[in-house]
Order: structure tokens, then sequence, then C-alpha cells
């Protein structure tokens, strides 16, 4: 993976150990979250600092919450279920009526909110609260 700014010059570069095809790629800062088919990996100025084997297909990944103490990711994945993550620990799970192959998350406007698109076209918002590890089903 190689690293650019705006103008194109390299930053640094770094590789993975893991051969599985990346599916989705966030950065913030020096750190970066890799989702792979199964695996999601995160690493602080290139050297992976957690890991995490989901159960079953990782479909979709967003960024909820970084700061400098505490980074939440949601994963959606093909059991039906948005797994929330702090490093490689889930902290909460929401089981959905299927599997979802995409989710946004609007935590730059509203942290609480995730909307889950379906296969069938329906879209669905979900309320979370982060801070007391749980979520609940909003309106739908």
């Amino acid at each position: 993976m190689v690293c650019i700014n705006r103008k194109g010059k390299e930053l640094y570069r770094f590789s993975s150990n893991v051969s599985e095809p990346i599916s989705s790629i966030q950065a913030f800062a020096d750190k970066v979250w890799l989702a792979n088919e199964f695996i999601f990996g995160t690493f602080v100025s290139k050297k992976r600092t957690s890991f995490f084997m989901s159960p079953d297909q990782i479909l979709d990944s967003d960024l909820l919450v970084c700061g400098e103490d505490r980074c939440i990711v949601c994963l959606a994945c093909k059991d039906g279920f948005l797994r929330f993550l702090e490093g490689n620990r889930v902290v909460a799970e929401h089981p959905l009526p299927n599997a979802p192959p995409c989710f946004v998350t609007s935590f730059r406007m509203q942290p609480e909110h995730i909307y889950v698109g379906f296969q069938d076209g329906r879209v669905a918002k979900f309320c979370f609260h982060l801070n007391e590890q749980e979520e609940e089903r909003g309106g739908g």
C-alpha cells in the first residue's frame, strides 16, 4: 500500500501479510483500517495494531468514531449482522433481516445513525449509542 499526498508525492509505503483482496479502506492521520474478505485489521504508523477474524464475509465497513483514545468501526457481514469493533474486540452486534450489501454512516453530522441498503431496494435507518455500547433499531 502506498500513501500519497494531494500533489502525488509518495509519503510512505508498506505491505500487509494478508493475501485476501482489500474490499474497504479507511485512513485517518497515521491510522489505516483495512477490510478484507474475512479479516479486518488496523495499522498505526505502518505497524499492525489489531486483527479481527470475522465469522462471516465482510461486505462493507466504515469508520464511525475516531478520536485520540477511541476508534469504532462498523462491519456489515454476510451473516446479517452489523458488528461494532474497537480494536480487535466486538463491542456490539446488531442483527439485520438479511445481509446488507452496503451501508453509510453519518458520523460527522449525526454520529448515532447508520443507513443500511438491502438487495430488495429497502433502506433502513438504525440508531445506536456507543457510549453505552449498545444499539437499538430506529425507524426504518
